[in-house]
């Protein structure tokens, strides 16, 4: 029973949204190297609003104690979070546009908007962020590089668990937070772009 536990710590940790952050960049620097049209100044600028920004602010909050646990149950702190990562987000949008780089200002506000709404519901209502941001980011890559990519949405299960057997959220929570998730995505994805995009 203790590594059951244990396992269920661990895929949380791992599939936390602030992992997923780190996993997109990676994805979007690696996989999705076109939305970037060759510009190694987006890219960089890409990297330093992603994560150097959001994860230094995340830990000075941390150590002034604003935030004292990153899975927060408390709705403000929650939402203070996600605040900030959608901020460093439509600080990209912007830098975006002003470059000329309408596809890179298109996949960053897929990002933001299930994030918004997720916000959104969790200022009246706890879902799993966990849950939602898994799916957000699964829905994601397995609609733009294809198949192979679909086998993730395995992590989305996997996360859910964990969440409701760690007693961090109830199933339907967790449910609402999956579902969220893939929704508002592929709604955004089959408006904006094209699937197998990055496939090649």
């Amino acid at each position: 029973m203790r590594f059951v536990k244990t396992f269920a710590i661990i895929v949380g940790s791992i599939l936390s949204p602030v992992s997923w952050v780190m996993y997109m960049v990676a994805y979007l620097l690696f996989e999705a190297k076109e939305l970037f049209s060759g510009s190694r100044s987006l890219e960089v600028m890409s990297f330093f609003l992603l994560l150097v920004v959001p994860f230094t602010v995340f830990i000075a909050f941390m150590q002034l104690r604003i935030i004292e646990d990153p899975d927060t149950r408390d709705r403000k702190k929650r939402i203070l979070i996600l605040l900030m990562f959608l901020f460093c987000d439509l600080l990209l949008i912007g830098v975006s546009l002003f470059g000329g780089q309408y596809n890179l200002a298109k996949f960053m506000l897929l990002l933001i908007a299930p994030g918004a709404l997720v916000a959104l519901v969790n200022k009246f209502w706890l879902l799993s962020i966990h849950t939602s941001t898994n799916a957000v980011m699964v829905t994601i890559m397995a609609y733009f590089s294809g198949w192979p990519y679909s086998l993730l949405f395995v992590l989305v299960l996997l996360v859910g668990w964990s969440r409701v057997y760690e007693k961090k959220h109830t199933v339907s929570q967790v449910i609402i937070g999956a579902l969220v998730g893939i929704v508002i995505t592929f709604g955004i994805l089959r408006f904006f772009f094209q699937p197998g995009q990055f496939s090649q």
